[in-house]
């Protein structure tokens, strides 16, 4: 059954809806863009270069605008008018108030003397303006200065700079700021991190990279070992192709570590058991070889024959047992009191009291030299100067007969 004429029916009503619908959607992802992709290395770099892009352009236009309000102003305002305070404001200048470091303070002295000259300000318009900048701590410092000098002194541009740099760019903390360049390493920084520290330290050593190979050894002895070798062997010819060569490297020595990491995850670990195994068998220290020689040994060392003793296994140097020396007839086995070769009656024939003190004498020498050799156990030095002590002996003692 047909609606009334004007009316739509259910179908045109759910196509209308449908259709504005789509409509909707399309307006909210037009609205909505989609989220860029994550970037990239590569990516960085572009986006950095096109940063520079955009910072030279604007540099451009900024120095194409000075000169064309320096020339407006040489053109409408008479010689005999200076430049108005409204003048050097339009140039945007910064204003001072105490700086971190001694190079920012050098950058605005810098920026602003530019800037005081692209208006066309004279010697004494710079400082009016200049000190009109100062705020704070530094404007404090500049009132203690100018209240030293008499009311009337008139300060030179020349004057300013120099005490500026006085206080704010002292020389002994730009010469602790050029040690510190000069020991500048990488150690456990990121390259990003190094090059920023290179690139502030570096102003206040420009004689050491003042050309392109200075500024490039320079960065690379400072790098880590693992990257300083593979940028040696890539010659960069500019310093930037160095520095971007060395943040690709390192972002490929970062992956490479995770993916060692990852797989150290996921693959199981050798657990070293301290229980012994009973399975293992045990070979001797010494071969057969190393036995039959120490018998060879044992069997040479029975063989040996003391010449003192007459026993085996010993040298007559080593015997232990004491070696027995008669004084009268030099022959082992005896002492002289039991010398079968002594002659009786020795007292009869004259002179026989000294013979008998001789003798008693020699006994008694005989007895102690036993003692010794017993003691020492036959030490050759000693039987072979008690030989030639019983030699003297066995003369005198045979003139007595």
């Amino acid at each position: 059954m047909s609606g009334a004429p004007g009316e739509e029916s259910e179908a045109q009503r759910l196509e209308r809806e449908a259709k504005q619908k789509e409509e909707a959607d399309e307006a909210a992802r037009n609205q909505f863009p989609p989220p860029p992709p994550p970037m990239t290395q590569q990516n960085f770099l572009q986006y950095m270069q096109m940063l520079e892009e955009r910072q030279r352009v604007t540099m451009e236009q900024q120095n194409k605008f000075f000169q064309e309000l320096l020339q407006q102003n040489r053109v409408e305002r008479p010689e005999n008018q200076g430049v108005t305070l409204s003048d050097f404001k339009n140039t945007k200048p910064i204003s001072f108030a105490y700086a971190p470091e001694p190079m920012d303070a050098e950058d605005w002295l810098m920026d602003t003397e530019r800037k005081l000259n692209t208006v066309g300000c004279n010697d004494l318009e710079k400082v009016r303006y200049a000190t009109h900048l100062l705020c704070g701590p530094a404007a404090s410092w500049w009132d203690n200065i100018v209240a030293v000098y008499p009311a009337d002194k008139v300060f030179t541009w020349d004057e300013f700079k120099r005490k500026f740099r006085e206080s704010n760019v002292p020389e002994s903390i730009v010469e602790l700021k050029r040690r510190e360049f000069e020991s500048l390493e990488q150690k456990d920084k990121a390259i990003l991190t190094y090059v920023r520290e290179f690139s502030g330290l570096s102003r206040y050593a420009v004689e050491e990279v003042n050309t392109e190979d200075k500024k490039k050894k320079r960065f690379m002895r400072g790098l880590n070992p693992q990257f300083k070798v593979q940028l040696t062997m890539l010659r960069a010819t500019e310093f930037q192709e160095l520095v971007d060569a060395a943040i690709t490297l390192e972002d490929d020595f970062k992956q490479l570590q995770d993916e060692k990491r990852k797989k150290a995850k996921f693959e199981p670990k050798r657990v070293v058991s301290n229980k012994p195994n009973m399975g293992l068998s045990f070979k001797p220290r010494f071969n057969n070889n190393y036995n039959s020689r120490r018998n060879q040994a044992f069997q040479t060392a029975n063989q040996i024959v003391c010449r003192s003793c007459g026993g085996k296994g010993h040298f007559s140097k080593d015997c232990k047992k004491p070696r027995i020396i008669c004084f009268g007839c030099r022959e082992e086995g005896h002492m002289l009191r039991d010398c079968p070769k002594r002659k009786n009656g020795g007292g009869q024939s004259g002179g026989g009291g000294n013979r008998g003190g001789n003798l008693r004498e020699l006994e008694e020498q005989e007895t102690l030299r036993q003692v010794e050799l017993h003691q020492l156990g036959g030490g050759g030095e000693l039987r072979s100067s008690s030989d030639r002590y019983a030699s003297d002996t066995h003369s005198s003692w045979q003139s007595t007969f």
